[in-house]
């Protein structure tokens, strides 16, 4: 758990002059969450420029960053979700792992991030599958009572949503007694902005006052912010900026998972909207999030180091489009999607000559 410095921030204009000495506004809240696995999150991570940086440089905005990670990755096997993607992610002993912390925790702080509490978990054993039908030869395509079992990993997607909400209500217990801006006694934070260790940032997040009107804790109008893209008959699931007051039901997916009043939905994205029904949370789809899933250890079809895996950027390549963000920046997404076929890239290598189809490694 790391501190930054508290200092008063002095306000100043467009070309940074410094405004006359006002009284400070009460700054809000806002938790920033990144799960997954501490192997796949950038050293050099965009959430730190992307949305740390521009979050805590308003001076009303309190960013506290949980990175709470996977730290002993197994190694792929041919069993695994198109494995050949990981077979060359770094592999950290103890010591390195806690350097790897470290110096993002420092990231975080340097950006702006008013606390940075770090969880590394080691994964013993997967959690249960709940019973469902087998979805034969073609999985996606069936209608199944809960996931499909052809794909475990969804029971690890629950789990590390439910791990990070759990660090993040410790956080907050722990933090009693500490006067809210609201004048309690208990403090929560007003918004949880959740996403993934892999995310990949193009530009500036957009604010959460942009959905919300957090100034009371329970308004009818805050909303639940999700990308308009890669829904696959559901919500997309790779980022979410929730107030707190949906945060419980929205983050606990373990737990939901095992109620057994709840079926009927084959996917990650139809669960996460099966629980949005059944809670009434208001949940609005936009294109304001320019992130999208990023490799940083593979090359891309520039030959820069990262890249985006096609089968999750949303882009047409014959076209030249793009799903899920903003149209100038497309073409940079076209050239840093990765190299090699589905689910990597488009089916190029590095001069854009056609690949054959990588062998092994998933359905």
């Amino acid at each position: 758990d790391a501190d930054s410095s508290r200092r008063r921030r002095r306000r100043r204009d467009h070309r940074g002059v410094p405004y006359e000495e006002e009284e400070e506004e009460e700054e809000e809240s806002v938790a920033v969450t990144i799960n997954g696995e501490l192997q796949r999150l950038d050293p050099n991570t965009t959430v730190a420029e992307r949305v740390v940086r521009p979050y805590s440089s308003l001076g009303k905005l309190s960013v506290t960053v949980f990175l709470t990670l996977q730290s002993r990755r197994p190694k792929a096997t041919g069993n695994e979700w198109h494995a050949k993607r990981f077979a060359t992610l770094p592999e950290y002993d103890d010591l390195e792992e806690r350097d790897v912390a470290r110096r993002l925790a420092g990231l975080f702080l340097d950006n702006g991030a008013r606390r940075v509490v770090v969880h590394l978990y080691d994964l013993v054993r997967r959690p249960p599958q709940m019973p469902s039908r087998a979805s034969g030869a073609n999985p996606g395509k069936a209608t199944v009572t809960r996931f499909q079992l052809v794909w475990p990993s969804y029971a690890l997607h629950l789990l590390v949503h439910s791990l990070v909400w759990r660090d993040v209500e410790r956080f907050e217990v722990e933090s009693k007694g500490k006067k809210n801006r609201r004048g309690g006694e208990t403090f929560s934070f007003d918004w949880v902005f959740k996403m993934r260790a892999d995310a990949g940032w193009l530009a500036d997040a957009p604010l959460p006052q942009t959905f919300s009107s957090s100034s009371k804790q329970r308004h009818k109008d805050n909303v639940v912010a999700v990308k308009a893209c890669l829904t696959w008959d559901g919500l997309n699931d790779k980022l979410a900026l929730v107030p707190r007051q949906h945060a419980d039901h929205w983050m606990r997916l373990l737990e939901a998972y095992y109620d057994p009043s709840l079926s009927g939905y084959k996917n990650s994205e139809q669960f996460q909207l099966t629980l949005a029904r059944r809670h009434a949370i208001p949940v609005v789809q936009v294109n304001l999030f320019p992130v999208l899933d990023f490799y940083w250890w593979l090359p891309a079809l520039d030959e820069s180091a990262g890249c985006f895996p096609w089968n999750y950027a949303g882009y047409n390549v014959h076209a030249k489009t793009c799903d899920c963000i903003d149209r100038p920046l497309c073409p940079v997404l076209g050239r840093k999607l990765c190299a090699g076929h589905r689910p990597l890239g488009p089916g190029t290598n590095h001069q854009g000559n056609q690949q054959q189809q990588l062998k092994g490694g998933g359905t």
